[in-house]
């Protein structure tokens, strides 16, 4: 197993996440409290499968969790977990060695990696001066990464599972920059809708 590749716990959800963003989690069923409860104890991390359907893909979410929120008598929670990594599933088993839950190994994807596309990057700028200031606000270090922008998108599930599922840099690159394409585009729009009505 090389650098890339790991062991941990599956939760599929209907859910993707990109690393620093965090969602809340109900937790009721008996294998995903045992989980949970092994992550309070040892600090393990645990993987999200993209699922839709009821399929699971083969991409997903690598988590830690953050906070138990709530818990109730019956152990049954209420956490938040935080995206760590994003990763290709590369075997799936139903149950890992003597755990109710399921588990496998992953590869990682490596989506730090700076904005090389310079359309892209022109976009950014123009969107960044004319229509929204804040919008790479969570930007840290001199260089765009691909991670920034498709958090500062705020993508979809649906549209996060596409862009961790892109294979290449520069087709993840033009994913992005399409997305950018449509939300400058409703921007415009709402701009030309405010001075219309400050016209009116």
């Amino acid at each position: 197993m090389n650098e890339t590749e790991r062991q941990i716990p599956y939760f599929p959800l209907n859910i993707s996440l990109l690393p620093g963003e965090d969602i809340p989690l109900r937790i009721f069923e008996p294998r995903y409290k045992q989980l949970i409860t092994e992550c309070e104890k040892k600090d393990i991390t645990f993987g999200i499968p993209y699922m839709k359907n009821s399929i699971v893909s083969s991409y997903g979410s690598e988590v830690k969790l953050k906070q138990v929120v709530a818990k109730n008598s019956k152990n049954e929670m209420v956490i938040t977990v935080e995206g760590v990594s994003n990763f290709e599933v590369i075997s799936f088993d139903d149950k890992m060695p003597g755990k109710l839950y399921g588990g496998g190994k992953i590869r990682l994807i490596n989506n730090d990696q700076p904005i090389s596309n310079m359309e892209l990057m022109r976009m950014l700028i123009y969107y960044t001066d004319q229509l929204d200031p804040s919008f790479l606000k969570e930007v840290h270090g001199n260089e765009i990464l691909l991670n920034d922008v498709a958090k500062a998108l705020n993508l979809t599930s649906d549209d996060k599972f596409r862009f961790i599922s892109i294979d290449r840099k520069a087709t993840r690159e033009k994913f992005l920059l399409g997305q950018l394409k449509y939300l400058m585009k409703l921007r415009e729009q709402e701009k030309l809708l405010k001075n219309d009505y400050y016209l009116n």
